[in-house]
């Protein structure tokens, strides 16, 4: 089967740069590279050590997307909205598709509603949209038209089910969880290496550590975490240790982690 993956476009693929869903996409890439089931085609946004990663590839094509600097660093200042940068970025690939002259099995659209349109508009195939969150928060018709014309739309949760339902009025959807590298999560084997982070941050071996990883934006929810600790009682010891950065690695400060750092 030939498969088109449509990444959302902010970050490259293989995940060089980090991100959820580009992340989630290496292992399903890694994956089809061991059992070669199936044609993989992908656009990505182009990154140079990305590309030289994708090089390692047997049975995926990467088609990949050079961005301008202003657009990217317009919008991740919020100084155009992303939704204007998706539609950018979905017409491009569009127009490297059309070169291409290939057809696909199935469209898997990555996360973006307006790539899905975009698409759909000018591009005939069988449709998948893969959510990882509440793309529908503000009801778009051409969003929702979009959404009704999938042939399955996958969530990751159940909540996120069943908001989609709601919003768009869907008849179903289909839940598929992220899964979990179980041999790099796992409780024992880094004990030594748990001890020597203990220490380098300050933290006692009786100190029930919470960890937070991810982006610090409002959406993601650190501060209502870091509001909850105060409900826990001190001797308890709970500790949040927080890891992250307000967009994917790069360290720039703003005024929702300085208001974290007040309350921290």
């Amino acid at each position: 089967m030939r498969i088109l993956i449509v990444s959302p476009g902010r970050l490259p693929v293989p995940a060089t740069q980090g991100g959820a869903v580009e992340t989630l996409t290496d292992l399903l890439l890694e994956y089809n590279e061991i059992h070669e089931q199936h044609d993989i085609w992908i656009t990505s946004v182009w990154d140079r050590e990305a590309e030289l990663k994708a090089n390692t590839y047997q049975y995926v094509r990467f088609l990949y997307i050079k961005q301008r600097r202003m657009s990217t660093f317009v919008s991740e200042r919020h100084l155009i909205p992303y939704r204007m940068v998706d539609y950018i970025y979905s017409k491009k690939v569009l127009k490297v598709l059309s070169e291409e002259k290939r057809k696909f099995d199935c469209i898997v659209i990555e996360n973006e509603l307006v790539n899905g349109w975009v698409m759909m508009q000018k591009m005939q195939g069988r449709y998948i949209y893969h959510a990882h969150n509440d793309t529908l928060a503000v009801k778009k018709k051409k969003d929702i038209r979009f959404l009704k014309s999938c042939h399955k739309v996958i969530t990751v949760s159940k909540f996120l089910g069943t908001e989609l339902k709601s919003k768009a009025g869907l008849p179903n959807t289909e839940v598929v969880y992220n899964g979990v590298d179980t041999e790099l999560f796992k409780k024992t084997g880094h004990e030594e290496q748990a001890a020597k982070k203990r220490e380098q941050y300050g933290l006692s071996m009786n100190d029930f550590v919470i960890a937070f990883a991810g982006r610090l934006v409002e959406e993601k929810g650190i501060r209502v975490l870091v509001d909850a600790l105060h409900f826990i009682p001190k001797e308890d010891r709970a500790v949040i240790l927080v890891i992250g950065s307000s967009f994917f690695g790069k360290t720039k400060d703003t005024a929702y982690i300085r208001s974290l750092r007040k309350v921290c």
